[in-house]
């Protein structure tokens, strides 16, 4: 539902500008949450059945899936059009071992990973971007002003990633 109200708002604005935040819930459904009948849900994903997240990540995949599908099918990605896919923290180190059989090792570090994904057919403002700088949340705003052109405000305690270079770059942050 929020998807399909995100793509409502962006055709009502088409020739405006305009800086839209979606928040879903959906990865924080009651496990193991699917809006698919267990019928379409994968055996290989039906049959992990100790792993009560899997199903909240297919269910994601898919809504996000369409999700793009249908800004291709109206034509709401363009050049000036930036999509960001992020969370609002990393997996909580007591669901360590249901993220282990995902196949990404030990998610239970001092460094945890949050997701951040751009999604543009302009590439140009992330021609320096470096996926090894260390950054964290509050590097966020910086960032999304930057790619903006507008400079932070020198009271923002975070810093452009796109500009960091990795030598200079640290992340805050705690776990547990």
């Amino acid at each position: 539902v929020m998807y399909e109200e995100t793509i409502k708002i962006l055709e009502q604005n088409r020739d405006n500008k305009l800086f839209l935040v979606t928040k879903t819930i959906d990865a924080h459904q009651p496990f193991p949450y699917c809006g698919l009948p267990e019928k379409e849900i994968p055996t290989n994903i039906n049959n992990q059945s100790k792993n009560v997240y899997l199903k909240g990540i297919y269910w994601e995949d898919i809504t996000l899936k369409k999700f793009f599908h249908d800004l291709e099918e109206r034509n709401l990605l363009d050049n000036k059009t930036l999509i960001i896919v992020t969370s609002d923290h990393n997996p909580h180190p007591s669901q360590n071992d249901n993220y282990k059989r995902l196949g990404q090792g030990d998610l239970n570090s001092s460094l945890a990973p949050i997701p951040l994904i751009f999604v543009s057919r302009n590439l140009q403002p992330f021609e320096n971007f470096s996926s090894s700088t260390f950054t964290s949340q509050i590097d966020f705003a910086p960032t999304l002003l930057g790619i903006l052109g507008i400079p932070s405000p020198p009271e923002f305690s975070g810093r452009n990633m796109i500009t960091t270079p990795e030598d200079r770059s640290y992340a805050i942050g705690c776990v547990g």
